[in-house]
């Protein structure tokens, strides 16, 4: 899996998380048709680069918000 930040997958997470202030794996993992492991591994990427932050559930809760004003970089690009 290609994550360096600017694949068209981190565009898609950080558009929904815009529209709908919060994403998971599972609903990555369907909005880009791949499974919730590539997903789980998209998301992480972002973390590290800063772009989007756990938001403190654990499981199946578990979902990522923006981190900052970050998020907007990937969505413009």
């Amino acid at each position: 899996v290609r994550c360096d930040g600017w694949d068209g997958r981190w565009s898609i997470a950080a558009e929904i998380v815009e529209r709908e202030s919060r994403i998971t794996r599972s609903r990555l993992a369907l909005q880009l048709s791949v499974s919730e492991r590539t997903a789980t591994r998209i998301l992480k990427a972002m973390v590290s680069a800063g772009v989007l932050a756990p938001d403190g559930n654990r499981g199946n809760a578990m979902g990522y918000v923006a981190a900052d004003a970050s998020i907007q970089r990937v969505v413009d690009r």
